[in-house]
């Protein structure tokens, strides 16, 4: 999803700034005074930041903050494995189809990967292994057969 809004980021804020405490600096002070009197806004110059904390605890991409066009947008992720988003991560057929493996049944071992996959161990154990780098996936376990790996936030 994109939300877009006419005008830019308020001077001197960037970017990177967002991601970041910086100082609040609302474009209508009326209505941002408003709305922190009703409790909507918890603390100023923190929305963008607990956008990136809520996404990152929802197991998503954190939100890509743009100016373009003469405005300001954020783009949020549904879904890790929404391909979109996917698409981002270069993965081979074979992880895909143990994302989607995942997606149905919350989890896959090393010998269900080269099940699946029919490929040996070494090559199930890296493909897992660059997935669980990728922040992708969690392994669960050190090693051997109780070892598995799941969804960051399941």
């Amino acid at each position: 999803m994109i939300i877009w809004n006419e005008g830019g980021l308020p001077s001197p804020l960037t970017i990177h700034d967002l991601k970041v405490i910086h100082p609040s600096r609302p474009r209508n002070e009326l209505i941002a005074d408003v709305f922190f009197k009703a409790g909507l806004i918890e603390t100023w110059g923190h929305g963008t930041l607990k956008m990136v904390e809520i996404c990152k605890e929802q197991g998503l991409k954190e939100p890509v903050y743009v100016e373009e066009f003469g405005g300001f947008s954020v783009k949020l992720s549904k879904d890790i494995l929404d391909l979109s988003t996917l698409s981002d991560y270069n993965l081979n057929e074979r992880q895909m189809r143990a994302l989607k493996h995942i997606k149905e049944k919350l989890k896959i071992s090393n010998k269900q990967y080269q099940k699946l996959n029919n490929v040996s161990k070494g090559t199930a154990t890296k493909e897992l292994a660059a997935m669980a780098n990728a922040d992708l996936l969690k392994k669960v376990g050190t090693r051997g057969a109780g070892t598995f790996y799941r969804l960051p936030k399941q």
